[in-house]
């Protein structure tokens, strides 16, 4: 994969501006996590905003003004990758989120992750690109978080309705790495 990154132009390289608000999305990953592990809720829901706000911007930003490269499209799932893992593992370390949820997480990102790099060395560096359920799984990883950081600042938001969230947000984690692996299968490039 270094030896294909190498192969591609100065140009697909450059930094954007949409690369580069993906850049300081995840520089405050540490930041997000430290909030969170530190219960400093209105931080923590701040920065999990900001990202949110920069993850939907760099992608919009990148289309609008024609401004999508290789590195953009190799660093923004980079950046989900280590903000749902790292957000999601300082929040199931001060147990608010349950571990089980924090491993499915885990497993999922590790095997996209596996599967991504497959496919580069398999396909010559042809880029899988974000389809709907993908998106709608990582809106649901952060409206979920959102939920407990809202709840644990707060105190007031009902938490019979946790358990639900957690499963129905796994299920459109694991069918997204689903729909990820038969879309890279189904692909004939």
């Amino acid at each position: 994969m270094i030896q294909w990154f190498r192969g591609i132009s100065p140009h697909q390289k450059r930094i954007t501006l949409p690369t580069l608000l993906t850049l300081i999305r995840m520089v405050s990953i540490p930041f997000l996590a430290f909030a969170i592990l530190q219960s400093r809720w209105a931080m923590a829901l701040s920065l999990l905003f900001f990202a949110a706000v920069t993850d939907m911007l760099d992608g919009w930003l990148a289309r609008l003004w024609r401004e999508q490269t290789v590195l953009g499209a190799l660093l923004d799932p980079v950046a989900d990758k280590l903000l749902t893992i790292t957000s999601f593992a300082a929040s199931s370390y001060i147990g608010l989120v349950p571990v089980w949820f924090f491993g499915v997480s885990c497993i999922k990102e590790v095997l996209l992750t596996l599967s991504t790099s497959g496919w580069y060395a398999v396909r010559g560096g042809a880029v899988i690109h974000a389809n709907w359920l993908g998106k709608i799984a990582m809106v649901g990883q952060v409206v979920l978080l959102s939920w407990c950081l809202l709840g644990s600042w707060l105190q007031v938001l009902p938490t019979r309705i946790e358990l639900p969230l957690f499963v129905m947000v796994s299920s459109l984690m694991i069918a997204s790495l689903v729909w990820y692996g038969y879309q890279a299968i189904a692909r004939k490039t």
